[in-house]
């Protein structure tokens, strides 16, 4: 009978799938359980209880990028000690300068062949 074959078959299936159901996964161990529940520090490579994250964070910094490090302009401390005449004439100084290097980096530019962006090489 070929629909008692098919039923037999469902059968064998879902019996197989019930006993693999009813086995109980492996559970983690102790280590594993203690390894996964922490973070790791990417400066020390501690791993550390979500806990103790803000006090590990005062103890262990990275050090700062070089070319994001605060530089104070040796000009902008001399100004700072001059009357606001010299401060004015300092300022008009500085921006001709500035200007004069701005020109020049526009003349360099425009010299330069475009480079179209859906194309590689210039043209």
């Amino acid at each position: 009978d070929p629909v008692g074959s098919t039923v037999d078959l469902v059968t064998l299936v879902m019996g197989d799938a019930e006993a693999d159901a009813c086995d109980p996964a492996p559970a983690l161990t102790e280590a594993e359980i203690e390894e996964y529940s922490r973070i790791k520090c990417c400066v020390c490579g501690d791993r550390v209880r979500a806990e103790d994250v803000a006090e590990h964070s005062r103890r262990c910094v990275l050090a700062p990028a070089p070319n994001l490090r605060l530089q104070l302009d040796k000009w902008r401390i001399v100004s700072t000690s001059m009357t606001p005449s010299e401060q004015r004439a300092f300022l008009h100084m500085r921006r001709t300068e500035e200007l004069a290097k701005v020109e020049e980096i526009e003349a360099a530019l425009a010299q330069r062949m475009p480079q179209l962006w859906w194309m590689p090489g210039k043209f």
